[in-house]
């Protein structure tokens, strides 16, 4: 990165002046598709994976209700009124429902993929 002096018109006035850079572009190589690749991409479902598919919505709405609840049990202040061990128990499922989603999502990208 290169610095100049003055404003946008000095530096403008500077770059004009100077010669054009040209950069030699890399020969290109022609583009293979390997058929193993393609057999993967365009694999078919198992028959567990399209049930197991067809059944990830209402696991995730199941644990969305439950994260829900949970979250509006944590935002009234009579929750924190109560023994420590059961707040620590909340957060911890929370904790648990927040990466059992991450992974549920991440399943149903994998298999609609």
């Amino acid at each position: 990165m290169t610095e100049y002096v003055g404003g946008y018109d000095d530096w403008h006035k500077q770059t004009d002046s100077a010669p054009a850079l040209t950069f030699a572009k890399p020969a290109s190589k022609p583009q293979t598709v390997a058929m193993a690749d393609t057999k993967s991409a365009l694999r078919k479902l198992s028959y567990n994976e399209k049930r197991e598919l067809e059944a990830l919505p209402k696991q995730i709405e199941t644990f969305e209700v439950e994260q829900h609840e949970l979250n509006k049990k944590m935002e009234s202040p009579e929750f924190y009124m109560q023994d420590a061990t059961l707040i620590t128990q909340a957060v911890n499922r929370l904790q648990e429902l927040h990466d059992e989603l991450a992974r549920l999502y991440q399943r149903w990208g994998e298999l609609e993929s």
